[in-house]
């Protein structure tokens, strides 16, 4: 997943926070397990582009 526009907070099961904006790319390899929470923060929406790998 890459971020282009926006930020947001990414709270993970273990309690930690994570906060990306533009230009950052995550890989989600773990699906499974306690989940997480997001949430866009600032003013302006979060626009992303996910590229599903096999």
């Amino acid at each position: 997943m890459i971020t282009l526009a926006g930020e947001v907070e990414i709270g993970l099961g273990d309690g930690t926070i994570h906060r990306f904006g533009p230009g950052h790319v995550n890989l989600a390899e773990d699906l499974t397990g306690q989940g997480h929470t997001t949430r866009v923060v600032g003013d302006q929406p979060r626009v992303t582009a996910v590229i599903p790998l096999a």
